[in-house]
Order: structure tokens, then C-alpha cells, then sequence
């Protein structure tokens, strides 16, 4: 991967991108490192728009490692019904959250904008927590 890329060279970019996938898949299934699944999850995104792929390993990153970045993109998803999953609000509610709680303070307003009126007391708390951030 070292060395510079001709982005004018329309295969050599190609190759690249290809070398990025097999990098970055092989940190995520067989290294099992959680940066390396957002990494994977941002390029299926990204570079493949195959948000069905990226859908499954950011449920499965925020899941199993509680990525919170891979959490806040999972309730993006959910929210609108990207890649193949159906759009549910109490999902995306739930992986705001997650996120919200490692720290990601855009998770934090995004949570807030589904919070019923019986959880003013819990939304004050992320508030606080957070609110350097916001």
C-alpha cells in the first residue's frame, strides 16, 4: 500500500481500491480489530455502495465490540431504512444510544431528537455528560 497512487490512472486506482477492500476485510474477519470493521463498513459504503454489506458489518461491529462510531452509523441507517434494513426508529434510538454512551456527541443530539417526554431526566444526563461537545 506504500507509495503514491497516479489517481489520474484510471486501473491503478482500481487496484488500489481493491487492495484497500482485501486490507481492510482481512483486519475485520480475521484480526477481528473493530477500527478495522468501521474502516470496511466506511469503504462498502463509500467506495462500493453495497450498503447491504456495510449495513451487516456495522451491526455486527457495533454488536459485538460496541464500536460507537459503528453504532452511531448503524442508527443512521436504521433510521431511514439503508441497506436492505427496514427504516425503525426505535432501532436507531437504540444505537444512538449506544453510541451516545461511548461518547460521540453527535449521537447524543440524534438520540435526543427520539427521546419521549418521560426521558427528560435521562436526556439531561447525556447532556451533561457530553455537553463540551455539543
Amino acid at each position: 500500500m506504500a507509495g503514491f497512487i497516479n489517481f489520474e490512472d484510471e486501473e491503478e486506482v482500481r487496484s488500489y481500491l481493491e487492495n484497500l477492500h482485501v486490507e481492510y476485510s482481512y483486519q475485520c474477519f480475521k484480526e477481528k480489530d473493530p477500527d478495522g470493521c468501521q474502516r470496511l463498513a466506511d469503504y462498502l459504503d463509500a467506495a462500493r455502495k453495497d450498503f447491504v454489506a456495510a449495513a451487516r458489518v456495522l451491526r455486527d461491529n457495533c454488536e459485538a465490540h460496541g464500536h460507537s462510531e459503528s453504532c452511531y452509523k448503524l442508527g443512521a441507517y436504521q433510521a431511514i431504512g439503508k441497506g436492505g434494513l427496514d427504516p425503525d426508529l426505535k432501532a436507531a434510538y437504540s444505537s444512538f444510544m449506544k453510541s451516545c454512551e461511548k461518547g460521540i456527541h453527535d449521537a447524543v443530539t440524534d438520540a435526543l431528537d427520539g427521546i419521549q417526554p418521560t426521558s427528560f431526566n435521562k436526556a439531561a444526563i447525556y447532556f451533561r455528560r457530553n455537553g463540551d461537545q455539543l
